[in-house]
């Protein structure tokens, strides 16, 4: 009887993340559309760090020498912290490009769980994977880039790579996978245009004040619609995920860049992660084992706030030793 409780209460909390984390990803798209819309102004979530792309594929991206206390509204965090792009338009310190010698690079692409919404820089998981793999002592400098960016799609993230990762000629590349990274954002952004088309008559009536209200309104009508985006079955996911897939391998394969798959989100169906496990062996990625698999059922809920199914400093912790302790165990990494 405990088992199943056990058992009950895990699915339980799966399918409460997943339903919040589907509201927080598509508000940080209906968000920044809002913020586009108004020339990069304020909005009602207060996303001010990212900005209108030229290119058609990555839609967004970080403003560079960006940076800004985030106070938490729009994923719902209590804590403050500080947001900072770098130069080249992701969250991190300054890079060179050309890697100096004896170094090991390692670029991690996500979303916002890679990104590190909610915690400081140094408390996401590509920082503190950086330090503890430099806690080897190995004779090599790691260096681990975050090209994290909130509300990334794979598609996204894998041009991101392509467009701006690969000049710093990395050794390998991380994808922190969680299952809203299938959704289309493109299709997003189009029924978005639509809709502010719609409404633009009535906005314009309004009051700013009334404005905002109206756009949060307009904006909550629409997210039952996009969280339907990812009730996807097995072979749904799999054609969803198969351009990124062979995207990815032709743009690594080459170089002999590592990839490396990893589930950075607790409450993942078991569908994606059968898609990523099948994806991984048809394209000779490696794919870590469960990460959070210390973690019972009960203490779930201190992976993440209340409000909000971000990972906390405690969870990316675990992430990050989770792909450390993979990389050992496989020698993909050599201790000495």
């Amino acid at each position: 009887m405990k088992k199943f409780l056990k058992t009950k209460i895990n699915k339980l909390e799966k399918l409460f993340c997943l339903f919040i984390i589907v509201l927080l990803e598509i508000g940080i798209i209906i968000s920044l559309y809002t913020s586009l819309k108004n020339e990069g102004g304020l909005t009602v979530y207060e996303v001010i760090y990212q900005i209108k792309s030229n290119n058609s594929i990555l839609i967004y991206e970080l403003k560079p020498n960006w940076e800004q206390k985030f106070y938490g509204y729009e994923i719902r965090l209590p804590n403050i912290t500080t947001i900072k792009i770098n130069s080249d338009g992701f969250r991190d310190r300054e890079f060179s490009i050309e890697k100096p010698n004896n170094t090991f690079r390692i670029i991690c692409l996500g979303d916002s769980f890679t990104f590190g919404q909610g915690v400081e820089l140094n408390e996401s998981y590509p920082k503190v994977l950086e330090r503890k793999l430099n806690s080897l002592n190995n004779g090599v400098k790691y260096e681990v880039l975050n090209f994290g960016v909130p509300g990334y799609n794979t598609w996204q993230e894998v041009e991101m790579l392509d467009v701006k990762g690969l000049k710093y000629s990395p050794d390998m590349v991380i994808f922190g996978y969680v299952h809203n990274d299938i959704v289309n954002t493109t299709l997003i952004n189009e029924i978005l245009e639509k809709t502010w088309k719609e409404h633009e008559d009535e906005l314009n009536r309004l009051s700013p004040e009334k404005q905002k209200i109206k756009r949060v309104e307009i904006s909550d009508s629409l997210l039952p619609l996009f969280a339907s985006f990812e009730n996807k079955n097995y072979d749904e996911i799999i054609e969803i995920l198969k351009p990124s897939a062979e995207k990815l391998t032709n743009k690594t394969k080459e170089k002999s860049i590592k990839i490396i798959i990893t589930n950075v989100a607790i409450f993942t169906p078991e569908t994606h992660l059968r898609a990523l496990k099948n994806i991984s062996l048809e394209n000779g990625w490696y794919m870590t084992d469960n990460v959070f698999s210390s973690v019972t059922a009960p203490d779930t809920l201190s992976l993440y706030p209340k409000k909000d199914p971000h990972p906390n400093p405690f969870a990316h912790e675990l992430i990050a030793n989770g792909i450390f302790n993979y990389l050992i165990k496989n020698n993909i990494i050599k201790v000495m």
